[in-house]
């Protein structure tokens, strides 16, 4: 398309088109990728949840109290609170390594797409006539 350097709007380009310079390791890439996005952002609920099991867990002393006794209501609550910090903590890995992964994926693939770009244009710069 032509392009008038004097117009203020901006050139846009799709998506389509900017995926065009992909290849097909790359957009398998990118698709993995967002499939790691998802579960890295799965894990915000899944936080939610085990902080509403331990709060509710917290919140019913008096029942535990009447179902387990006063001598091992600290034994219970000891394994109930360690369940949930191993749980925790799974979360917290599962997205650690989610996040890095897609984050390092995503920048990887798009490096190697702008330089693909950077090295077509350079190309077709010098094709043109210098005059």
């Amino acid at each position: 398309p032509n392009h008038d350097p004097q117009s203020s709007a901006k050139a846009k380009v799709s998506l389509w088109r900017l995926l065009s310079y992909s290849t097909w390791k790359e957009r398998g890439m990118m698709m993995f990728g967002v499939i790691m996005a998802t579960f890295s952002g799965l894990g915000i609920p899944a936080w939610l949840v085990l902080l509403a099991q331990s709060l509710d867990t917290f919140s019913n002393l008096g029942s535990l109290i009447a179902r387990v006794g006063g001598e091992g209501l600290m034994s219970y609550l000891q394994q109930e609170l360690f369940q949930l910090c191993v749980a925790f903590a799974i979360v917290g890995l599962i997205c650690l390594v989610t996040g890095a992964l897609y984050v390092s994926i995503w920048t990887y693939t798009g490096e190697k797409m702008a330089l693909r770009i950077q090295n077509q244009f350079v190309r077709a710069s010098m094709n043109q006539d210098a005059a």
